[in-house]
């Protein structure tokens, strides 16, 4: 997988792959000098899936203000929204396995 002095790991298969990192005390000084603190982080290593994306409406009136959309598997992601014929541009909503857009919070399309 990888060593001590690497900052690389080389993997074989499709897994959740959990990576620990802390301070190396240098040889002959007291750990408890140091007072470190490990630090993990999980992530997913493998091919590409398909999902879909569900959403509770495909428009809104003014009694109806909150849309919900979320993928039909548990995937996080970063949702934005890009306004119709502004190609260049999106607006960033946060990060999170689904989003709850309540649609009076964002600009009208003009008929």
């Amino acid at each position: 997988m990888g060593d001590s002095s690497s900052n690389t790991i080389v993997v074989d298969e499709a897994s959740i792959y959990t990576v620990t990192v802390s301070y190396k005390t240098p040889v002959g000084e007291d750990p408890a000098t140091y007072e470190t603190c490990a630090v993990s982080s999980s992530v997913f290593v493998g091919p590409a899936f398909d999902f879909d994306l569900n959403q509770t409406a495909e428009s809104s009136c003014y009694n109806e203000n909150v849309v919900n959309f979320a993928p039909n598997t548990p995937v996080e992601g970063d949702w934005a929204y890009q306004v119709q014929g502004d190609s260049t541009s999106f607006v960033s909503l946060g990060r999170g396995f689904e989003l709850n857009l309540n649609v009076s919070n964002y600009p009208v399309r003009e008929l």
